[in-house]
């Protein structure tokens, strides 16, 4: 049951992560290709194709595993991108700094 939840948990952040540009695309495209496989991965062990714990188990978890070290790595070290429009407040004004 978990991995279905990982599954779509993974797909939709890194769906949301890919659009937004707040992480690089690489990151967010190791979830977008691991979230389905896990999901799918849970499926065919739901119909006993293998063993939860198996050899091809762990291969589908691979890219999953990648996706949160590397977005876990990537939030510690770097945090979000900011939005191409935000404004930096620490910034000195266009009118050369004086506010009235």
């Amino acid at each position: 049951m978990t991995h279905f939840i990982c599954g779509a948990n993974t797909t939709v952040v890194a769906y949301l992560m890919y659009r937004s540009q707040l992480v690089p695309r690489v990151i967010a495209a190791l979830g977008l290709i691991g979230g389905p496989l896990i999901f799918a991965s849970a499926i065919a062990e739901l119909f006993g194709r293998y063993e939860q714990v198996s050899g091809i188990g762990a291969l589908t978890a691979i890219p999953v595993f990648a996706w949160e070290l590397t977005l876990a790595i990537w939030l510690i070290t770097k945090g979000f991108k900011p939005p191409g429009g935000a404004i930096d407040a620490t910034a000195p004004s266009p009118a050369g700094g004086k506010r009235h």
